[in-house]
């Protein structure tokens, strides 16, 4: 068995493929799976991946499947893996060589569930490190995940019991990683910066459209799994507060950059997701609990004012 697992979905990566693979292939911690998913590629991903197959025949392994969501890939990956635990990453972003050595070692020491650690944003001309909040069980880390997948190393053992796959839509990462939380017990964290998060204009994440209304619809499977496991009530508080965040956070912000009538009705979706699933959101404990801009900014939001922060931001960020 290996100590680690990275699935790494491609689709049309050629131009960053190697770059992704050779940061895990210089790991440090030798014992290493690589697991590259090549999505249907129309350009040269496979050629790539395939002669780094066999540079490393014991350590990279490259599957072909037809195009389909990134999902369906991160699905196939997990089917594949070995390892005593696994992650992710991003066929155009990198890790540096002691990542997977610092996340195993931590986890080992504490008997994690999961593993997680900083990460840089990665432009151009300069990187920006994102320091993700500390949180030691699952109301912690519903509170304050950054919904990223390839920061962490997850048990195995316990992710296979639970069974959960990605939904293929877009945003699927939040969804796996709340629909897994109510049964990951024990965390821990590496305070150190590994993944670097390249940032290229027109990469999904850059892309403003319908994609947001995506993601409020994969926010009603997340209530909806668990209402069914009967979890509603005894998470309410924690699952308000990730929806105040995600309402009237960056996908707020991102759906504010739409143009004309488009950019109303997605803002009213958001708006009016977080309304009627928690009419009393105001009063949430995390959201009085935190006093910095951001959640002075939640708090001044209102159904007279909202539709004018977005032509504010709109402004700003044009």
């Amino acid at each position: 068995m290996y100590k680690v697992s990275v699935i790494v979905p491609c689709y049309n990566n050629g131009q960053y493929i190697e770059k992704a693979i050779r940061s895990l292939t210089d790991q440090s911690l030798d014992d290493i799976e690589i697991i590259v998913v090549n999505n249907g590629s129309t350009d040269n991903s496979w050629d790539i991946i395939f002669s780094l197959m066999k540079e490393f025949p014991n350590k990279v392994f490259g599957y072909i499947k037809e195009h389909g969501n990134v999902s369906s890939s991160r699905n196939y990956g997990l089917s594949k893996v070995h390892g005593e635990y696994f992650g992710f990453l991003d066929g155009d972003d990198y890790c540096d060589k002691d990542m997977y050595e610092s996340l195993y070692n931590k986890a080992k020491e504490n008997d994690a569930d999961w593993c997680y650690s900083d990460y840089y944003f990665t432009y151009d001309d300069h990187e920006v490190e994102y320091k993700e909040d500390e949180y030691s069980n699952n109301r912690e880390m519903m509170v304050h995940l950054y919904s990223a997948l390839w920061n962490k190393i997850y048990k195995t053992s316990l992710f296979k019991e639970i069974g959960i796959e990605f939904k293929e839509s877009y945003n699927e990462d939040v969804v796996y990683l709340f629909k897994n939380a109510p049964y990951i017990n024990n965390f821990s964290k590496v305070n150190k910066a590994f993944v670097h998060y390249v940032q290229r204009p027109g990469s999904l994440i850059h892309v403003y459209d319908d994609k947001v209304k995506q993601m409020v619809f994969n926010w009603h499977t997340i209530y909806d799994y668990y209402k069914e496991k009967e979890l509603f009530e005894k998470y309410h508080d924690e699952l308000e507060y990730a929806t105040i965040k995600y309402m009237l956070g960056q996908p707020f912000k991102r759906a504010s950059l739409i143009s004309g009538k488009e950019r109303i009705t997605t803002i009213d979706l958001l708006w009016n997701n977080l309304n009627d699933n928690f009419p009393n959101w105001k009063k949430n404990k995390y959201l009085k609990q935190f006093k910095d801009n951001k959640h002075r900014y939640f708090r001044l939001l209102n159904k007279h004012n909202y539709h004018l922060f977005s032509k504010i931001f709109n402004i700003i960020n044009k």
